[in-house]
């Protein structure tokens, strides 16, 4: 029977800590909480595969050396992706304008009150198929 408030025998307890499952390796963890560890074992696959590869010969000695990998970014990186996003949105704004201003040029209008003269000149290019088609 559970002794204490817990009235859910079969609850595995709090989450094993680093430390806990540390001790539990090297089986220095009290007998009680051993015991609740091991249920939290069974129950979680994940805790479970961390338990066995720390497990492995040699791993809790090694843990001191570890390092924390980098957290991928710091204020560097946040400089150089909020530059790129503010060229992103000038470059997005510049080619916004140049659409609109095409857009809105009318095209000027002409104002006639006769026929059209053309300079011969501008003939010139076509003439001599006209004078072989005759």
């Amino acid at each position: 029977m559970p002794t204490g408030t817990d009235t859910r025998p079969f609850h595995p307890g709090p989450p094993a800590t680093r430390a806990e499952l540390e001790a539990y390796l090297r089986g220095s963890l009290a007998r009680d909480r051993a015991h609740q560890v091991e249920r939290q074992l069974e129950a979680d696959p994940l805790l479970r595969e961390a338990a066995e590869g720390l497990a492995m010969p040699g791993a809790l000695e090694a843990l001191p050396d570890l390092r924390r990998p980098d957290g991928g970014g710091g204020t560097g990186t946040m400089v150089l992706i909020a530059a790129a996003a503010l060229l992103l949105a000038g470059g997005a704004w510049w080619l916004l304008q140049e659409r609109e201003g095409t857009h809105r040029e009318e095209p000027a209008a002409i104002h006639s009150t006769g026929p059209v003269q053309l300079e011969r000149s501008h003939l010139t290019s076509i003439e001599p198929e006209i004078d072989g088609e005759r």
